[in-house]
């Protein structure tokens, strides 16, 4: 394989079946109880929205040993640097020399950061990629793009219907209002595309493998306890490609057979990509007869090749 003519790594992760719940965020809160939707055709499929999967990643990550992450979540909120300062504009100093920074923290160069000027009404704005060049009193913004794309996760079923269980208590209007919260029983797909081209030119292609570990498992339900939801591959689907768009790696839920009560076929998925002229690869014994984990060995063995 031509290091020229592979820019990007794309994975597809498929869940093995599971309950979803509503998705959490980076902040604390997460008292909501409704699912989020999309409508395809005439039936409703539940979301894993992906700044909930982007923050799985960027959780599990803070959790392995000997990682060092610049921005650290805590049960107090969110710390910075290598002193654990309260906002990222007293560490913005860490980050003047972005080479340095990027090769101490693995956060900083795969999620990127943007710290919002003094004088802006803001602290600082995480992963930004919201906030303006300049703060309003007119300073450049310390910014890098992150390194991952995650999409958002979609259910391979549709949900029926919630009524009968997700409306309980009476409101002070008397109305019936939301109670205990909607779930969805289903699989899970969603993709996730890392930029091998600016890995290449950084010389950091060997952290790579760090993060594609933290696709053995995500916690990406909301953070109140009674809404833990862990998604795990049932299915990993690779490939390495070289334009923006072009993963061959997404498929309507309508044209597939994943629901969570059948065994999981991925044949409309590969004559999908076949169509265009795509080879794929697959991990996961349900599909493959490989392992999630011999997967993961050969994506990092091909790494080594692009």
């Amino acid at each position: 394989m031509s290091k020229e003519s592979n820019k990007y790594l794309g994975v597809l992760f498929i869940s093995r079946p599971m309950t979803g719940s509503n998705s959490c965020g980076e902040t604390d809160g997460g008292n909501g109880s409704r699912l989020q939707f999309v409508t395809i055709g005439n039936n409703t499929y539940s979301v894993l929205n992906g700044p909930a999967i982007r923050y799985g990643i960027r959780n599990a990550l803070q959790r392995m040993p000997e990682i060092k992450m610049w921005r650290k979540h805590t049960p107090d909120g969110y710390l910075y640097g290598k002193d654990s300062v309260r906002t990222m504009v007293e560490a913005k100093g860490e980050v003047a020399d972005e080479a340095k920074a990027i090769q101490e923290y693995i956060d900083l160069l795969f999620f990127g950061y943007m710290i919002a000027a003094e004088g802006s009404g803001k602290n600082a704005v995480a992963d930004g990629e919201e906030a303006t060049e300049k703060g309003a009193a007119g300073k450049k913004t310390p910014k890098r793009r992150g390194l991952i794309q995650v999409s958002m996760g979609l259910s391979t079923s549709p949900f029926l219907g919630d009524t009968s269980f997700s409306l309980g208590t009476k409101a002070k209007d008397g109305e019936l209002c939301p109670y205990t919260g909607q779930r969805h029983f289903t699989r899970y797909y969603f993709t996730v595309h890392f930029d091998l081209e600016r890995l290449r030119e950084e010389g950091l292609m060997d952290r790579l493998p760090i993060v594609l570990q933290c696709l053995r498992g995500l916690q990406v339900g909301g953070k109140q306890s009674a809404n833990l939801a862990e998604v795990v591959p049932e299915a990993l689907v690779w490939r390495f490609f070289d334009v923006p768009g072009q993963s061959g790696l997404w498929v309507s839920p309508t044209e597939v057979s994943w629901e969570p009560e059948k065994k999981l076929d991925l044949q409309r998925l590969f004559d999908s990509a076949a169509d265009c002229g795509y080879t794929v690869n697959v991990a996961g014994n349900a599909v493959s007869g490989t392992s999630i984990d011999d997967g993961l060995k050969a994506i990092t063995k091909a790494l080594g090749k692009v």
